[in-house]
């Protein structure tokens, strides 16, 4: 599996089959039992492994919100980000305008789980948390799954759009065929293979 920086890579398959698995191989958080990963073709180090982790952010489909505000839900991850960053991965997620007319914008609780928030709002919500982060590569693991086709649409927009907008690199495991056909390089999980499509 090859992923080059600022390409869209779609990862298929049948349910069960190591998708995920792949997904957490490219963030380093599981280790290979053969063969290795290498950025920029060089294998990576405890020390390098470490930046790696930090260039990445991963979008999946059961987002996890905290019973906090809006600004908690998207700094956890980077406490130190200001509220310009805050703002500027709002507007990339296509939530600014949302947020700015709740009556306390960043300071608004979530609810239990996000509660507040629509299906829509909640991945939206975890892609803005992505973005604080300023990743070099997005992982996204079947982020549209649990939401309806217009929502879904919506989403898989944004997070196309980061790629030509922001440049990060993006890797989404989907089952949705279109959704797929959208990216640049599309490969098929197999009998314990990659194929390229």
């Amino acid at each position: 599996l090859s992923i080059n920086a600022y390409e869209t890579v779609a990862l298929r398959g049948a349910s069960g089959i190591g998708k995920t698995t792949i997904a957490d191989l490219v963030s380093s958080l599981v280790k290979p039992t053969t063969g290795q990963l290498l950025i920029d073709g060089v294998a990576l180090d405890a020390q390098s492994m470490l930046r790696w982790r930090r260039g990445m952010a991963y979008v999946t489909q059961d987002v996890y919100l905290f019973n906090n505000s809006i600004r908690y839900n998207l700094t956890w991850p980077t406490p130190n980000a200001t509220d310009d960053e805050i703002w500027a991965a709002l507007k990339l997620a296509s939530m600014d305008d949302m947020v700015r007319c709740l009556p306390d914008q960043l300071e608004t609780r979530l609810g239990d789980r996000g509660v507040r928030f629509s299906g829509g709002e909640r991945q939206r919500t975890a892609i803005a948390r992505a973005l604080v982060t300023e990743p070099n590569v997005v992982l996204a693991d079947e982020p549209t799954g649990n939401l309806d086709v217009n929502t879904a649409s919506d989403v898989f927009d944004i997070m196309m759009s980061l790629n030509r907008r922001v440049g990060t690199a993006l890797v989404l495991v989907t089952h949705d065929n279109e959704l797929a056909s959208k990216m640049d390089k599309r490969y098929h999980l197999e009998n314990g293979s990659l194929i390229e499509r």
